[in-house]
């Protein structure tokens, strides 16, 4: 969720890759949010481990131009959606439970 508002707020997309997360329910990485956690965008080629000496982070995946969000798996894409499309369902959702 925190993906696509990010992505939905600046216009870019995002590629995921799945195949970095530990075993078990994606679904819960994808969707859950956990106390303590964030997630950060930086440049390409920033050094992320002298930025976050001592503090545990993983990379997820990359900001793309394309407007989409795009799930990987070992190099293979498994979902991708049009963040416009994604959008238009978040809307819609927002507007039936204000009717």
């Amino acid at each position: 969720m925190r993906l696509f508002e990010a992505a939905f707020g600046s216009g870019l997309g995002a590629r995921l890759q799945l195949g970095i997360l530990p075993a078990g329910r994606r679904d819960g990485f994808l969707f859950g949010e956990f106390i303590g956690s964030c997630l950060l965008e930086v440049p390409p080629g920033c050094e992320l481990s002298s930025l976050l000496t001592g503090i545990h982070y993983q990379t997820l995946g990359e900001v793309t131009e394309e407007p989409n969000l795009t799930l990987t798996d070992r190099g293979k894409v498994v979902w991708e959606e049009a963040i416009a499309q994604l959008t238009q369902g978040w809307t819609e959702t927002f507007r039936e439970v204000v009717k």
